[in-house]
């Protein structure tokens, strides 16, 4: 018997690589492990005609050949199937393992004899690729469940692990008549009242912590065990915490589970969650921790140490101010005459320039200011009178993403770097673009 696993509360892109498997491996079988995400549940059942799937208790692992696991290599995120679990860490000779996945490695990883582990957005990329290879055609509806898988797992491919290769991938499938008011409909489901409370209740209980220099925020609530979409949940919260991190803890019947988001560099949810048995990307991670006997709350609390233990472990080195900032300044005074404010500019072959009288900052012009002065025939004029006040600058330990929110809510392109009254350096908006085009070397 050949199987195909993927994870618990199986997302699209789970579900769309597990759909694409049993089409590369003839015969083989897709048990679903323990439920799929809201979005998700709605499309299987629809199509459960063309993408069909069995439940666990439905297989005999006994009988097992070929397990293909997708989107999932973590032993213990196999727990539904603990008895094929079994025969992969004791390395069963009568059962071939394959693995297809996108995830970071980690200790658990279960042996297989064929893996195909790349760094892509989605897993539905990879089985695509081998399935394009083969010569394999996909009809719209096909194409429009695979393309399901990319999109959700790159977030329409905005999210930072996405790759050329699931752009072509996700074009191809368009080419085969994937369908967008579908994908739309599936992909973004109208949110339930249980998740519209959950929100509500996991703002209020909303903390935030500075760790490592970043604003990391934490929320426990209890919920259901019907409630669903809380990843959906959890992503809104961070969007609207205005924080580096966030982890939830979301307590359901006889289990805690973590559901994680970042978007900052200086926190890795997928690496934080580790020391929970759990994991993920570095921008989206989940675990679940088992009650048992223990205390809910004891428990809520262990598990916060244990993120905020594993955050300060993490070998987190932000870019700052001073890494990227020119150094030393070129500057004007007060009474530099705007003719040689722009042959100046023009040298320097800048856009805008600090302004200092007797080394102390008193303002900042920039060429814009000076395009007006001319254009109204000023030219006359000296630096004083077009100069910007008042100044808003930064410090060299800064990270970037605070110069950047500087940047963006004094709508400025450039902030002189002070020490004390001292101006030691300058950044400005093309610096922030080098970094964020990757054209800065770390």
């Amino acid at each position: 018997m050949k199987v195909v696993i993927a994870h618990e509360s199986a997302d699209f892109d789970a579900f769309a690589a597990a759909a694409l498997a049993t089409r590369l491996y003839d015969g083989a079988v897709y048990v679903a492990t323990g439920g799929f995400g809201r979005g998700v549940r709605a499309f299987a059942t629809l199509h459960r005609d063309r993408f069909a799937y069995v439940d666990v208790a439905s297989i005999d692992a006994a009988s097992v050949t070929l397990a293909v696991l997708v989107d999932v290599r973590r032993l213990s995120r196999l727990g539904k199937v603990r008895a094929l679990r079994e025969r992969i860490v004791r390395a069963d000779p009568s059962l071939e393992v394959h693995v297809w996945d996108h995830h970071a490695a980690s200790s658990e990883d279960a042996p297989a004899k064929l893996a195909v582990v790349e760094r892509v957005g989605s897993t539905t990329t990879l089985l695509l690729e081998a399935a394009r290879e083969r010569g394999l055609e996909v009809d719209h509806v096909e194409a429009t469940l695979y393309a399901l898988g990319i999109h959700a797992d790159t977030g329409s491919l905005t999210f930072a692990n996405t790759t050329a290769r699931d752009a072509s991938a996700l074009a191809w499938l368009m080419e085969r008549g994937a369908d967008l008011s579908v994908i739309n409909r599936f992909l973004n489901p109208p949110w339930s009242v249980s998740q519209r409370e959950a929100l509500e209740r996991a703002l209020e209980s909303l903390t935030v912590r500075v760790v490592r220099g970043a604003r990391v925020a934490f929320s426990s609530v209890a919920v259901s065990t019907e409630t669903e979409g809380l990843d959906e949940v959890c992503s809104e919260l961070l969007r609207l915490s205005s924080c580096d991190a966030l982890f939830t803890l979301w307590s359901q019947g006889p289990k805690v589970r973590v559901i994680a988001r970042s978007r900052s560099a200086l926190v890795d949810v997928g690496r934080a969650l580790d020391a929970l048995g759990g994991g993920g990307h570095p921008t989206a991670a989940t675990a679940a921790v088992r009650v048992d006997s223990r205390d809910v709350s004891q428990l809520i609390a262990e598990s916060t140490g244990s993120i905020e233990a594993s955050i300060l472990a993490q070998p987190i080195d932000p870019i700052r101010v001073r890494d990227v900032m020119s150094s030393p300044v070129h500057s004007v005074s007060p009474s530099t005459p705007l003719r040689a404010l722009r042959e100046s500019l023009r040298q320097w072959r800048h856009s805008g320039a600090p302004v200092l009288r007797e080394r102390r900052l008193v303002g900042v012009v920039c060429a814009a200011d000076l395009d007006r002065a001319e254009a109204r025939g000023d030219s006359a004029l000296c630096a004083a009178a077009i100069m910007r006040q008042p100044v808003r600058t930064t410090t060299e330990d800064a990270t970037l993403d605070e110069a950047l929110e500087a940047m963006a809510r004094w709508d400025v392109g450039r902030l002189p770097v002070v020490r004390g009254d001292e101006v030691v350096g300058i950044v400005t908006r093309v610096d922030v673009r080098r970094v964020l085009y990757g054209e800065v070397a770390r």
